[in-house]
């Protein structure tokens, strides 16, 4: 397996020249006795080798501690940390930057900064006090803090009462400004302090520190060697024994490691009991000292991942450019449909009489991403702008018609496709419009309606097919047979399942409807042509058959219900006199035409294809060229257009057109 790592370093405390510190203490001394308030409510815990204070009280209620403070220009930095718990008004922290009094319970004036309220948008504010009352809300921070947990907070104020608000989460994080606001109404402070307010469950969870040592140790590196070993460099010489197996964690899984060797003096090797899984993955380091056992490393977690196993339908053809306008060039766009992360080095695309190799390097292919493949990248930059670009060599691509090919680094068929000029795509990218619908359907492309000609790099702007089928034709081939021709391409799995299909009546009032024949099998003749075939013989009656086909479904899921009714008919041969001339309009009114109304008065049906119609002085004209029945006792009219058909809608007429003899006056 590759690896393609994420490295994170942590950057340097930002030094800001012209700034003084307010306020200080790392409670290294671990004594308390210079503060004022509820000292026996507090603690000192020691976590990664800093001493940091812990409320330690009994029961619910307030607890406060200040201390003497005269500076108010600069800038106080702290860590406080909700252990376990979510802020809220009733369990928050206070921390008085500015006070007029010791007593941080009394009617003070200053500026306090709260971390705790009710809702999910808890952030920090900087709220300025007037008499013990919140009268001003000065700054206000970004950070969702309401899910508890350690953050470093950095509040500056210049001696014209300009505010600056940073925050960073985790003791080490960096700081970034959140807020600047300007409040100048107290300009001196006599005290600096904090304030706890807390349920009984809560009474032991609040810890601070006020003065932030960032450990100079780092991680430089994170690199895999093996199937289950990674390498982990340090920026310093590390104490051996600090590094345990317990102080790396392999997520997902919260997996720890069998074994933790040195292979050099700033060099740890973690070997895993089993395989690091493909796909993402963090490594989270915590507690390693320094040889001198002087700083920690904090808490630090380095993503990185695994190349994943391609599977069949991870990688398509999305979209491609075979004919460019002017300023474009050819491209052939990939798309990554899964959440896997692919390696397209030595993967190879082409025609039908070449291939190139994309990428003789490892090539990261995202999880659902895109990568446009083409001879002419700077081109396609320089036109539609940044996006993902893999230079290659490609072989041109005919305009008229051609293969796209594209194999992976074993020679595997990934996916293909063979275009011709029906496809479209002259001056313009042919997108495709759904990833799962095979590549080699024309009816998965069409033009691309961007105004860029194409969208290579993101989003096909084509729209889904998601019009269902229909049935366009049905022609009772013989008394067991049905042809259908559909308004598309079928999906085979539906179209074949016969019991999505059947066969009812609608007779005439006052007629014996004959036996009702079953569906006997269904055959895909064409992509949208079925042939139905019947167990028994449809008979000739007064009424319809009715065709029911449910769940009709296109290759793009698309489905419908589809009714329509049919007749059959028993053809006979015509004898003379069976079918007459009935009625005729030689010198038509307006809003009509010529006609000629014939009628059966047998009872036989007759198809009417090939039935000649002339006058004494023209040639002989076929009725119909197609099949046409007249039913036994029923009537048909003759005309030269449809003209008729505007002031008797539903007559029986057939538009002989140009065939028509114009009948003499």
């Amino acid at each position: 397996m590759r690896v393609l790592l994420f490295v994170i370093l942590w950057g340097l405390p930002c030094i800001i020249f012209g700034q003084s510190v307010n306020f200080e203490d790392d409670f290294s001394d671990q004594d308390i006795s210079d503060w004022t308030g509820s000292i026996g409510d507090f603690i000192f815990t020691e976590e990664n080798g800093n001493i940091l204070l812990q409320q330690n009280a009994t029961g619910a209620g307030v607890s406060y501690l200040s201390t003497p403070s005269i500076n108010s220009v600069g800038f106080w930095e702290f860590f406080i940390r909700f252990d376990g718990f979510s802020p809220s008004s009733g369990n928050k922290a206070e921390i008085y930057l500015m006070s007029d009094d010791q007593d941080l319970t009394s009617s003070l004036n200053g500026y306090k900064l709260r971390g705790g309220e009710n809702g999910s948008s808890d952030v920090f504010r900087l709220l300025r006090i007037d008499n013990g009352s919140e009268a001003d809300e000065v700054l206000t921070g970004i950070t969702n803090i309401s899910s508890g947990g350690g953050y470093r907070v950095k509040i500056t104020r210049d001696a014209s009462g300009n505010w600056t608000l940073e925050v960073a989460e985790g003791y080490t994080g960096v700081l970034s400004v959140e807020d600047t606001g300007t409040d100048n109404i107290y300009t001196t402070t006599s005290y600096f302090g904090f304030k706890n307010t807390y349920s009984s469950t809560r009474s032991d969870l609040f810890y601070y520190d006020f003065k932030i040592d960032i450990p100079p140790v780092e991680v430089t590196s994170v690199s895999l060697v093996s199937d289950t070993e990674v390498d982990v460099i340090f920026s310093r010489d590390i104490d051996s024994s600090s590094a345990q197996t317990s102080d790396f964690t392999l997520n997902p899984g919260a997996v720890n490691p069998q074994s933790v060797n040195l292979q050099s003096s700033d060099t740890a090797r973690i070997t895993f009991p089993s395989n690091i899984p493909s796909g993402a993955n963090s490594l989270t380091i915590s507690d390693i000292k320094d040889s001198a056992n002087e700083t920690t490393l904090a808490d630090t977690t380095f993503p990185f991942f695994v190349y994943d196993v391609y599977q069949p339908g991870d990688v398509i053809i999305n979209e491609f450019m075979k004919d460019p306008p002017p300023g474009t060039a050819e491209y052939v766009e990939l798309r990554n449909t899964s959440s896997r992360y692919l390696n397209l080095r030595n993967w190879q695309l082409g025609d039908n009489n070449s291939l190139s190799t994309i990428s003789f390097s490892n090539f990261t292919l995202h999880p659902d991403s895109f990568v446009v493949v083409s001879s002419d990248t700077s081109t396609l930059n320089t036109f539609y702008g940044k996006a993902v670009y893999l230079q290659a060599s490609l072989p041109a691509f005919n305009n008229g018609g051609d293969q796209i090919r594209l194999f992976n680094e074993s020679g595997s068929l990934i996916d293909s496709l063979q275009y011709n000029a029906d496809w479209g795509g002259e001056d313009v990218a042919l997108e495709r419009r759904n990833s799962v619908v095979p590549s080699f359907y024309q009816e998965n492309w069409g033009d691309s309606p961007s105004p860029g000609f194409g969208t290579p790099g993101f989003s096909n702007q084509i729209q889904p097919d998601i019009t269902p089928p229909y049935i366009s034709t049905l022609e009772v081939v013989d008394s067991q047979t049905l042809l259908l021709t559909l308004s598309e391409r079928a999906d085979t799995s539906t179209v074949l399942d016969q019991s999505n299909y059947s066969i009812s009546q609608n007779p005439e009032a006052g007629a014996t409807p004959p036996p009702i024949p079953a569906i006997n099998s269904v055959q895909q003749i064409a992509p949208d042509s079925l042939r139905i075939l019947l167990d028994t013989d449809l008979q000739e009656y007064d009424g319809n058959w009715t065709l029911t086909l449910n769940n009709l479904t296109d290759i793009f899921g698309n489905s419908a219900d589809i009714v329509t009714d049919f007749n059959y008919y028993v053809i006979f041969s015509a004898e003379p006199n069976q079918v007459v001339i009935n009625e005729f309009m030689y010198d038509p009114g307006d809003g009509f035409s010529e006609f000629v109304e014939l009628y059966n008065h047998s009872d036989s049906s007759f198809s009417l294809q090939y039935w000649t119609f002339n006058d004494n002085t023209g040639s002989d004209e076929f009725i119909s060229p197609e099949s046409f029945v007249l039913p036994a006792g029923k009537f048909v009219v003759l005309a030269p257009d449809s003209t008729l058909t505007t002031s008797f809608p539903g007559i029986p007429l057939i538009d002989m057109s140009s065939r028509f003899s114009s009948l003499e006056q």
